[in-house]
């Protein structure tokens, strides 16, 4: 036939009378982007391997069924009830009839054909063809499959697995064909086949535990697995399949692989801060974790689930980039060995009080940006220079210092000033510092240092002797309104300009976390209107609650707080 040397070269059967397979595979904790697999262990393996590649699964175990699933095309085949011949369960299908068959629908990118199947005496006699076929009138044998008195033929009177690799792109039917009986009949059970993507690509794994958690995979993506140990005969399992989840950002599922601790992966910001729970359970074993994610003002809410109390247990870890907590509370369990530190918290949960969760509370502290509404220095007749600075927003800063230099250069500059400590607060604050040893040109840079350890500078402003009183060299001043304010949406911003500039906006929340930013383009001196629609990256509406919009360019830079109610 003209498919049959294509065929042959891609194609092969699998049938082992002795073969070690796992058995009771499972799939748990499926998320968006993982799952966990399970099975029973087996003696003697030294571990297990692994294979998963994105695909569909059939499987029929002819349970409860009187007919053939739709779709398939049948020749005088049937489905049967006698749990002796059954491998599985108490139904099996049957083929005892001269070209009789079953015919699966039209697949795409075969992968795959597996089936236990067997004759119902030892003096059976028959053959079968398993076949393929690209449009149901040719076809192309991949195996025979003969039934020979004493069971001298592939298929005997006990169930052998018969599992062929088709691998093939394009559509194609699959059919079990029988050309020929002298008596029994063909008995199968527990068919079933696999699509594949387009890629075919699978990806192979290896873990010496009967468990194993797939990760980075692509979300409401259908995937097909299987298991082999490895051991003396060991043979890989039937095909597994399911299908991910969509993503959810604020829901995570994890699994904890005996000395392997469970990552939870949450977000409140669609992604974009990550917080990662890790667990360490006290036992070690398997056990399964959800877990989701709220934000409040000023602290995290974190709920974790388990089936088993156990484990929930343990050791936490829970990473949390740019923030630092200073409190925590545990509803649901005795929680001892707090650390907090620099983006993370770990702490250890004993005597559990409740049956399946646990709360735990973590309050936070983050630095915002510090943003000035005024920098200006002066000087007087008796060569004194002053330097006044409002800031509109601190949080977690320890204060200022102030630098000097003869040149427009930083890195030449000399520190004048001991720390100016930082008032820490969201409402506007006023600083002076008086250098009375200036040496002129002076330039002057004010440098912003959080608890932290980070720095922001700001300047330079540029200070020159006159024997006459100076106006203020002004870089910073707020020249910005918003209305309404509070609002929904929508608001209406005016700005002032004291001369042409490009301007720039960025909205934070009140955690300093970057909601959303756009260009406001280059607006004339003056005043300027234009309306503002305030969302986040997806367009989405704010929650309700208290914001920060700063407005920047060349010369301007305001900051204004504004209120979203819904």
């Amino acid at each position: 036939m003209k498919y049959l040397c294509f065929i042959t070269l891609c194609l092969m059967i699998c049938c082992l009378l002795n073969a070690v397979e796992v058995q009771n595979i499972q799939a748990s904790a499926i998320s968006d982007a993982g799952f966990t697999a399970s099975w029973d262990s087996i003696a003697g393996a030294t571990g297990y391997e692994l294979e998963i590649q994105e695909g569909t699964h059939f499987f029929n175990d002819f349970e409860s069924i009187s007919t053939f699933p739709e779709g398939w095309d049948i020749q005088d085949a049937r489905i049967y009830e006698y749990q002796s011949y059954a491998y599985s369960g108490s139904c099996f299908g049957v083929i005892r009839d001269v070209e009789a068959y079953v015919r699966t629908p039209l697949l795409n990118n075969p992968g795959s054909l597996t089936f236990y199947a067997r004759a119902p005496a030892r003096n059976s006699v028959f053959e079968v063809r398993v076949q393929i076929s690209s449009n149901g009138n040719y076809w192309d044998d991949i195996e025979q499959l003969n039934a020979v008195e004493n069971d001298m033929g592939n298929v005997g009177s006990s169930h052998r697995k018969y599992h062929f690799e088709i691998n093939q792109s394009g559509t194609y039917y699959l059919r079990l064909f029988m050309p020929s009986i002298l008596r029994g009949g063909f008995y199968f059970d527990d068919l079933q086949y696999t699509e594949l993507s387009s890629s075919n690509q699978s990806k192979i794994y290896t873990t010496i535990y009967p468990a194993f958690r797939f990760v980075n995979l692509s979300e409401q993506e259908d995937y097909i697995y299987k298991v082999k140990p490895i051991i003396q005969d060991g043979d890989f399992s039937y095909y597994n399949g399911l299908e991910t989840t969509a993503y959810e950002a604020s829901v995570a599922m994890g699994s904890a692989i005996w000395d392997n601790p469970a990552e939870l992966s949450l977000s409140t910001d669609f992604g974009v801060s990550t917080h990662i729970i890790n667990i360490t359970p006290s036992n070690m074993g398997l056990y399964d974790y959800s877990a989701e994610i709220e934000e409040m003002q000023g602290v995290f809410h974190y709920t974790v689930h388990s089936d088993s109390t156990t484990a929930l247990m343990g050791n936490y870890s829970i990473t949390h980039m740019n923030l630092t907590a200073n409190g925590i509370e545990v509803f649901g369990a005795e929680i001892a060995n707090v650390i907090f530190s620099s983006g993370t918290t770990t702490f250890t949960l004993n005597e559990m009080n409740t049956k399946g969760s646990v709360e735990i509370i973590l309050e936070t502290i983050e630095t915002l940006p510090v943003f000035l509404n005024r920098f200006e220095v002066t000087h007087t007749t008796s060569k004194l220079c002053r330097l006044s600075w409002q800031s509109a927003t601190e949080t977690m800063l320890a204060g200022y210092y102030v630098f000097r230099s003869i040149d427009n250069n930083l890195s030449n500059a000399q520190q004048v000033s001991g720390l100016i400590p930082a008032v820490n607060s969201s409402t506007p604050q006023m600083y002076i510092f008086t250098d009375s040893l200036p040496i002129f040109p002076a330039y002057y840079w004010l440098q912003a240092l959080s608890y932290g350890g980070e720095e922001q500078s700001f300047g330079p402003l540029i200070a020159e002797y006159h024997t006459e009183s100076n106006a203020p060299q002004e870089v910073m001043r707020s020249s910005l309104t918003l209305f309404p304010n509070p609002f929904e949406i929508d608001t209406q911003l005016s700005v002032s300009l004291a001369k042409n500039d490009d301007l720039n906006y960025k909205i934070y929340n009140t955690r300093g976390q970057l909601i959303n930013s756009g260009c406001l383009g280059m607006l004339a001196k003056d005043t300027t209107q234009k309306n503002l629609r305030i969302t986040d990256r997806n367009g989405n509406k704010l929650s309700s609650g208290v914001y920060l919009l700063h407005v920047g360019g060349s010369n301007f830079h305001c900051v204004k707080s504004f209120i979203i109610l819904r």
